[in-house]
């Protein structure tokens, strides 16, 4: 598997550890040309030789947390998320992706900066006439040894908890699919990757699955839509069968299920043949937009969805206000027309039968899903 074949929630992940990594190559490098300039300016013959060692140590400390934690990290991991899905691993959620982009990379940034402001607090105190390297040493962030140990705590943990992460999701992952041979071999090779760094406060994490990372939403196939219940739709039988042939494809491939129910106090249950197991999230909403004052976007974007099949009643209010709000959020959706029902319309004097409900609806859906029949997605 090329990173061209990877699902676009995992190439948004490679592409920011790559581009951190050039931007932290490019920022060591100024560093590098800054701080040099500075110590030109420490009058070396003055200076006790624990002034002189700090400033070259400090120099060569800041160059090796950008190299370490700002480049090596962030290359080795993105080699890793790539090796874990060639190896047959499932990709690991956009949860655990976000530890890495708002958690390890800011970390290891703030890391440097404590580095940097280290260095240059030694060089200016020693500039400013200072020799006691004892007395340096304690003035830096204000004398305080409370704070100074706080904050670097703060960082370092920061940083050792959001590899932490990343490294048991990966695991987890590749426990995802049974590999064989040389999968296992590559499996191997991903997990030692990015074990090899712990040493190193710092740590990322990626995405979902593949398809691109398709799940599949189920709009309140509920019992109220069924005959006997408060709110009998047309012929919601048929269209419930189908959604269940879907719904088994999904849990045989282990893709991601979402089913999302309206609030009612009598036939609130799903229906037998799309009845939630454990561990598939259930969203209640009270509004048509199955999106609105919900969990469901979070839900999506934990998973790591791009792309979601929606199945569902009522044709022409909830799952066709879902699949718009959907694809105006960047989901790419597909629309199976016959796992939908919905029901007779009234307009004035006239009565639009369910099925010209349904027609017109689909074929407005148009606009914003790929719109096809159970068999000709269960086809592919």
């Amino acid at each position: 598997m090329s990173v061209a074949e990877l699902s676009p929630t995992y190439q948004r992940a490679v592409r920011t550890l790559l581009r951190y990594a050039i931007v932290m190559a490019i920022i060591g490098l100024l560093i590098g040309i800054s701080y040099r300039e500075s110590t030109k300016k420490l009058p070396y013959e003055e200076a006790p030789a624990g002034v002189r060692l700090e400033s070259v140590m400090n120099l060569a400390l800041v160059h090796g947390h950008v190299f370490l934690m700002g480049m090596l990290m962030p290359i080795g991991l993105a080699a890793a998320l790539v090796l874990a899905r060639r190896a047959g691993g499932a990709e690991v959620s956009g949860r655990s992706l976000r530890w890495l982009t708002r958690g390890y990379l800011p970390f290891a940034a703030a890391s440097v900066l404590l580095q940097l402001s280290k260095g240059y607090h030694v060089l200016l105190m020693a500039r400013a006439g200072e020799r006691d390297f004892a007395v340096i040493d304690g003035a830096f962030m204000g004398g305080s040894h409370v704070l100074r140990y706080l904050v670097y705590a703060v960082v370092h943990a920061g940083m050792g908890v959001t590899l932490g992460v990343f490294l048991v999701q990966l695991w987890r992952s590749l426990g995802k699919k049974r590999l064989t041979g040389g999968g296992r071999g590559q499996a191997a090779a991903a997990v030692v990757m990015a074990a090899a760094m712990v040493a190193v406060p710092a740590g990322p994490a990626p995405a979902d699955q593949a398809d691109p990372v398709t799940a599949l939403v189920i709009i309140d196939i509920q019992e109220f839509y069924f005959p006997g219940g408060a709110a009998p739709l047309h012929e919601p039988g048929p269209a419930a069968a189908n959604a269940g042939q879907v719904l088994a494809r999904f849990r045989a491939e282990g893709r991601p299920v979402v089913h999302v129910q309206h609030a009612a106090k009598q036939g609130q249950d799903s229906h037998a043949h799309v009845a939630p197991r454990e561990g598939e999230p259930v969203i209640v909403k009270r509004e048509v937009n199955a999106f609105h004052r919900t969990d469901l976007l979070a839900t999506l974007r934990d998973l790591g969805a791009d792309h979601l099949v929606l199945v569902g009643m009522q044709t022409h209010m909830c799952l066709e206000a879902a699949t718009r709000a959907a694809a105006d959020l960047g989901f790419a959706c597909t629309v199976i027309a016959d796992a939908c029902a919905t029901r007779d319309l009234v307009w004035e004097d006239r009565t639009v039968p369910a099925a010209d409900v349904h027609a017109a609806t689909l074929a407005t859906l148009r606009a914003y899903a790929e719109v096809m029949s159970a068999d000709a997605y269960l086809a592919r």
